[in-house]
């Protein structure tokens, strides 16, 4: 089974909103679809075998172009959650590939939450760091034109070895 990045998406159903999300067993031998409303967390575990069984289902031609195919539609957000009155149904994609997820433990639900918890927590903090250093590197380009559209209006010749410098040529 291929390396999968875990993805998560938010959808709005019947004026609630859940986050449905993926992940791997400790193990690495299943793939996990997730989906809490915050309090209470539903799941299914497929093996190898399951997710053939679904790609054949949809004619895809291998289960890795399968999972590429689920991955695009959580970042796209092409889910649709219906709650049932003893699972609560995850539609995947325009095919769509349906899952029936059912409600998990309430020690099993606390770990759920926790690590769905910390893995937002830890993306925040990883796109703070890369706004931060995006955000240098614009003000720095922004400060080194500044400095480019100062020196165009000074004669060509005079400051021409300055000009270049300041503007990044070599």
């Amino acid at each position: 089974m291929m390396d999968v990045m875990p993805v998560h998406c938010i959808v709005e159903a019947l004026g609630k909103k859940y986050i449905c999300y993926t992940r791997r067993d400790r193990d690495e031998q299943r793939f996990l679809f997730l989906v809490s409303d915050g309090i209470d967390v539903w799941r299914i575990e497929l093996t190898e075998d399951d997710l053939e069984r679904h790609r054949d289902s949809v004619q895809c031609p291998n289960v890795d172009s399968l999972m590429q195919q689920i991955r695009e539609a959580f970042v796209s957000c092409l889910l649709v959650v219906d709650r049932q009155a003893d699972r609560l149904s995850l539609s995947v994609g325009d095919w769509p590939i349906q899952f029936d997820l059912f409600e998990v433990a309430s020690s099993v639900r606390k770990t759920e939450l926790q690590h769905i918890v910390f893995r937002l927590a830890d993306l925040s903090t990883k796109l703070e760091t890369k706004l931060q250093v995006a955000t240098s590197k614009i003000e720095e380009l922004l400060q080194k034109q500044m400095v480019c559209n100062l020196l165009d209006g000074l004669p060509y010749c005079t400051h021409f070895h300055t000009r270049l410098l300041a503007c990044g040529a070599k």
